[in-house]
């Protein structure tokens, strides 16, 4: 396309005469996303690549994206844009370094530290994260990619499709393995290849596709003789099993019972997360959908008030989010077991008044007084849901 050909002679010329110094590329790559001008809309792409014209070489195994489309590609970098349908990336690093531009939609960036205090097998490492910022992103927004430790993040798109602009090098070498993060404090490598480790895996998966009487005994047993990295992995393909009571027997395990306990966190996490996800497919108001994607993503209150503030700095964090989860709590999903059906309020929420309303945005402002019984009762159930852990911290 004339305009990634142009953005990318421009910034070929100017890193060629810095002799292609990685230090100064990401610095060079945002000034060239964010000086952009007349960027098309995202269906300009989508027409390009259906018109028949011959396309920059693609890479065939790129799948972080949905999907991926190179648009531009020089001997040591290349612009492309990842068109996203789905909210989230797991919290990573990268191997190779820029900048990213949101072209179209918005989307949550959290950014955390890594504080290391045991590394396994180079693949494998535990240690402590840090939430250092969560921020929310408009088009038009421009941020620096730093490989390696500098840069670890999560991103949640919100609209559908949301669009990214990507200008990155290939690969920095001084930046592998490229980690993704789980926020209990478990770093590792999703690239190591290991054929009786994926093998393993695979017929983990399938023994849970199928609901084989005899998995947490075949499991059981794996995971009592099992390598670190291989007991986590496995552990994270059984995380959204159903028989949640299985998984912790599961964990329990695990050989190394000093990390018994971190594992356990992890399927914890996990669990809540994707119940959220599994939620907003049901929630057609698109600002429930942003506050959704608000709880799976911010970390505290802090963070929940800084992202309504940044979208919107004329709402009262506290009395929206009440608003909010009252909405919520008239949405139901339609469930059946036993043939029996019942339609639970969507994130188990319990019954709003006005009264509760109120007296829960004077707790989110930090004031509890003068709370009936009654609702003392609904704010402590309202504190005990996984969902809205974030509100209270």
């Amino acid at each position: 396309m004339p305009w990634a050909n142009k953005i990318g002679s421009a910034i070929e010329q100017r890193w060629r005469e810095r002799n292609y110094d990685l230090t100064v590329w990401p610095e060079l790559a945002v000034d060239a996303l964010a000086g952009s001008a007349d960027l098309p809309h995202p269906d300009e792409i989508v027409r390009w690549v259906f018109s028949g014209v011959a396309l920059p070489e693609q890479d065939p195994h790129a799948n972080f994206g949905q999907p991926p489309i190179m648009l531009f590609r020089s001997r040591r970098f290349y612009l492309e844009a990842l068109f996203w349908t789905e909210g989230t990336t797991a919290v990573h690093q990268h191997a190779f370094s820029g900048a990213f531009k949101v072209l179209a939609g918005s989307s949550i960036e959290t950014r955390f530290d890594f504080d290391e205090e045991r590394v396994v097998d180079g693949y494998l490492k535990f240690g402590r994260m840090k939430v250092l910022s969560t921020s929310f992103l408009r088009a038009g927004h421009v941020r620096p990619i730093y490989s390696g430790s500098r840069l670890i993040h999560s991103l949640f798109h919100l609209e559908r499709p949301s669009v990214t602009l990507v200008l990155r090098t290939f690969r920095d070498s001084h930046a592998w393995p490229q980690f993704d993060y789980a926020k209990p404090g478990i770093a590792h490598d999703p690239f190591f290849p290991d054929v009786a480790r994926d093998k393993t895996i695979q017929l983990v998966s399938m023994l849970q596709t199928v609901g084989h009487s005899e998995l947490e005994s075949f499991v059981g047993e794996l995971l009592a003789r099992a390598d670190l990295h291989t007991a986590y992995r496995v552990l994270r393909e059984l995380a959204h099993h159903p028989n949640r009571d299985l998984v912790d027997r599961l964990v329990m395990r695990v050989g190394d019972e000093d990390f018994r306990g971190r594992f356990a966190e992890v399927m914890r996490e996990s669990r809540r997360e994707h119940y959220i996800r599994s939620r907003r497919p049901l929630v057609r108001d698109p600002v429930l959908r942003f506050f959704l994607g608000v709880l799976m993503n911010a970390h505290r209150w802090s963070d929940v008030h800084n992202l309504l503030q940044s979208r919107d700095s004329s709402v009262e964090p506290a009395a929206q989010v009440a608003l909010w989860l009252r909405q919520l709590s008239t949405i139901t999903a339609r469930l059946q077991a036993g043939g029996v059906s019942w339609e639970p309020s969507l994130l188990g929420l319990p019954e709003f008044s006005d009264e509760s309303e109120k007296d829960l945005a004077s707790v989110l402002r930090g004031r509890s007084e003068g709370a009936t019984a009654a609702n003392l009762d609904f704010l402590r159930r309202l504190k005990d849901l996984p969902a809205l852990e974030c509100l209270f911290r």
